[in-house]
């Protein structure tokens, strides 16, 4: 039973030495993925364009509209 121990033992050391190799190149990687997603969000952010015009004769003719259906809804009670 000890050899079976002792080769459990020895396989997680191997995978342990393995994974302290591995981490260092996978961070870079992450790294450098995140760098091309950051520079892709920037493009897509800086191109973007966004106008707006108020006109201000049709945002009165609008308000007109809705005070005269309210007018229309709403009945002056009688004195």
């Amino acid at each position: 039973g000890l050899g079976v121990v002792g080769k459990l033992i020895d396989s997680v050391k191997n995978r342990a030495d393995d994974v302290r190799e591995e981490a260092p190149k996978k961070w870079d990687e992450f790294v450098k993925r995140g760098e091309q997603m950051k520079d892709s969000t920037n493009v897509k952010v800086n191109n973007f364009s966004f106008t707006y015009t108020f006109d201000l004769a049709e945002q009165r003719a609008q308000f007109n509209d809705v005070v005269e259906a309210l007018r229309a809804f709403v009945k002056p009670a009688k004195a």
